[in-house]
């Protein structure tokens, strides 16, 4: 047997010992815990950038995007637009289009105050671009939204009836409704439309005055004026010396009547 003396510094040691082990554990467990939280911090901060990359790359709705007219970003601006113009029912089944006590017609029977409207939403600005811009899409779609509704009307803006339009006016037509098709799919807005119900009609139906995060129509008209020169109907000097006229021209096909087994697509 051992001397009291001899045991109790052997479990002295003995305890000394485990204690070590405990320290190196926790620098352990520590050491872990920080690999671990370094991995998870560099991970979230690569995938950040990389959004960031992504976002700078291609531009956003709200700062304008690298396929759009650079000199025109300082017009984008964002507000918040109540559409309206929802199909309604009053007086039992009369139908008619709400468009609110602000609203403006663009639309419906043909009037000096429906034309003028046009003119004032669409402006005067084709053509006042640098080389090869003849403007920002939003104002082709505006007018081609405008001549699909001349369309509508044609006795009264072409005295003549729809069927007796040339051809050239149809193919312009089908390319507007082409494009307009193209702009709507690009856009996607996703704004929910919600449902209201006409008790007396028994009907449920979309109900499209709904909030919409738009950019402002009249910001951009307001940087156009004043940063672009009133167009002119004169030719446009092309670089080169060239002289090319704004429009497409009247041809003999052009001016020829609408005959639907002639090609339209090519």
């Amino acid at each position: 047997m051992l001397p009291a003396g001899t045991r109790t510094a052997r479990y002295q040691r003995i305890e000394e010992i485990a204690e070590d082990y405990s320290r190196m554990d926790s620098c352990s467990r520590i050491f872990s815990l920080y690999l671990a939280v370094s991995f998870v911090s560099g991970f979230c901060f690569a995938l950040i950038l990389s959004k960031i990359s992504v976002g700078q790359g291609l531009g956003s709705y709200e700062s304008g995007f690298t396929t759009e007219i650079e000199s025109l970003r300082p017009a984008i601006s964002l507000v918040k637009t109540q559409f309206s113009g929802t199909l309604r029912y009053k007086d039992g089944d009369h139908l008619y289009i709400d468009l609110g006590p602000h609203g403006i017609r663009y639309f419906g029977i043909p009037s000096s105050e429906v034309d003028d409207a046009w003119e004032e939403l669409i402006g005067d600005h084709e053509g006042e671009f640098s080389g090869d811009i003849l403007g920002p899409d939003v104002l082709h779609s505006l007018h081609c939204l405008n001549e699909v509704r001349k369309i509508l009307d044609s006795q009264y803006y072409y005295n003549r009836t729809l069927e007796g339009l040339n051809r050239g006016r149809r193919v312009h037509i089908d390319h507007c409704l082409n494009h307009l098709r193209q702009v709507i799919q690009c856009h996607m807005d996703l704004t929910p439309v919600r449902t209201v119900y006409f008790e007396d009609m028994n009907a449920e139906v979309g109900d499209f005055d709904q909030a919409h995060m738009c950019r402002d129509m009249e910001k951009l008209h307001q940087w156009m004026n004043k940063n672009h020169a009133a167009s002119t109907d004169s030719p446009q000097k092309i670089p080169g010396d060239r002289v090319h006229r704004l429009g497409y021209p009247d041809t003999e096909e052009s001016m020829s009547t609408w005959d639907s087994r002639e090609r339209e697509f090519d």
